[in-house]
Order: C-alpha cells, then sequence, then structure tokens
C-alpha cells in the first residue's frame, strides 16, 4: 500500500513539474492537451493570425497565438510559425512593451532547438545565433553553432559572423574565403555540365558561351 501511494505522489510531483514548464495554473489542465496540427491546420492558423492581426493588433494576436500553443505543447511546426509570425509583426508594428514580447518569443526559439524535426531545430538555432551574436552573447552563439550538424551549408557564414563580431577579422575571412571557393567550384561544375549538356544538344552557340564562361573563373 505504501509503494503504491508513493508511485501515485510521484505522479502528481510530475504533473506538476509539468505543468509548470508548460505555464498551466492547474496539472489537470495536461488531459486536455491535443497531440498534434497537420500542415495544413498550421497554415490555416497562420493565416487567422494574420488576418487578426489587421483588426484586432498585436496583443490579440499573441494572446491568440499563445493559446494555442498551449492547447498543442509539443507541435513544434506550429512553435516555429507562430515565433516567426509575431516576430515579423513586432518589426512591421509598433508594439508597446516590446522587450517583454521579445524575451517570451526568443524562449519559444528556445524551447524547439533541440527538437526532433530537424527542420524546425535549425531554423530556431538560426535565430537563436542572431540574436545572440547581435546582443554580444558570443558564448551562448557559439555553443548553438557548434550544436549544428557539420552538413549545414550556412554554418560557416554563422561562424565567420561572429568570428567579426568578436574582431576576430583573419578569421572571419579564413572563413568567407573557404565559403567563396566551394562556391566558385560548384559554379565551375554547374557550367561544365551546361557545357556538356548543350554540346549533346547541338546548341553550339550556347556551349561556346558557357565554355568562355569556365574559362573567365
Amino acid at each position: 500500500m505504501l509503494i503504491e501511494q508513493k508511485k501515485v505522489n510521484k505522479y502528481i510531483i510530475d504533473c506538476q513539474r509539468i505543468s509548470r514548464f508548460f505555464k498551466t495554473k492547474n496539472h489537470n489542465t495536461l488531459m486536455s492537451f491535443k497531440d498534434d496540427l497537420t500542415e495544413q491546420e498550421i497554415t490555416n492558423f497562420t493565416n487567422e493570425l494574420a488576418e487578426s492581426l489587421k483588426k484586432d493588433g498585436f496583443s490579440a494576436v499573441y494572446e491568440m497565438a499563445m493559446k494555442k500553443i498551449n492547447e498543442y505543447p509539443c507541435c513544434d511546426k506550429l512553435i516555429k510559425s507562430v515565433a516567426m509570425i509575431l516576430e515579423g509583426a513586432m518589426i512591421m508594428l509598433g508594439v508597446n512593451n516590446k522587450e517583454k514580447y521579445e524575451s517570451e518569443i526568443e524562449k519559444l526559439y528556445e524551447r524547439i532547438s533541440n527538437s526532433d524535426d530537424i527542420e524546425v531545430s535549425s531554423s530556431a538555432k538560426t535565430m537563436l545565433i542572431s540574436k545572440y551574436t547581435n546582443r554580444g552573447e558570443f558564448e551562448k552563439a557559439q555553443n548553438m553553432i557548434d550544436s549544428l550538424s557539420p552538413m549545414d551549408e550556412h554554418k560557416n557564414e554563422y561562424q565567420a559572423e561572429l568570428y567579426f563580431k568578436q574582431d576576430k577579422v583573419d578569421e572571419a575571412c579564413r572563413l568567407v574565403e573557404i565559403q567563396l571557393k566551394r562556391s566558385l567550384m560548384q559554379l565551375f561544375f554547374n557550367l561544365s555540365r551546361l557545357l556538356r549538356y548543350n554540346l549533346k544538344s547541338g546548341d553550339e552557340e550556347s556551349a561556346e558561351s558557357y565554355s568562355q564562361n569556365s574559362e573567365s573563373l
């Protein structure tokens, strides 16, 4: 009996902790959380936000968005879409208590930065890297850059910008040069392909043009 009571107490404590994380007033509301939204449902909701923004203003839209997130706290794609819409709206509109909203939106990005959805986590990390770098929070920006996949094609760009902000100009230039060489190699490769394709199709005029462009690289 004692063991069963301990299990019940642990369950209640766990629910309370999760409730605090999702900012619910009562852990019983966890039972009302819904699983997920489809891509179309997210699109429909973001369209609703855009329409409401025109009629009701930013504050009302923010409350509407946060309410939806509380209903679907595990829907990372929804959180990403909402965060980006709110941030864009803040830039376009004059918003009171801007710092408060910025802080809450940043928390949304942090919340999904470790999402299992790579596209979502990458977008969130990109936004956070920019914010941390611009605020001079270089260690946080570096940690976020380090967490990006080695395959992320923009990773060196973020690192170069961070180096530049830290007055490490030589390191920044080195990374930009590497990126430039890769871009030139890709351009040369594509021009070579176009040259081959046009020669095969008999379009000698286009082939000659691509040949001259390749030689100029």
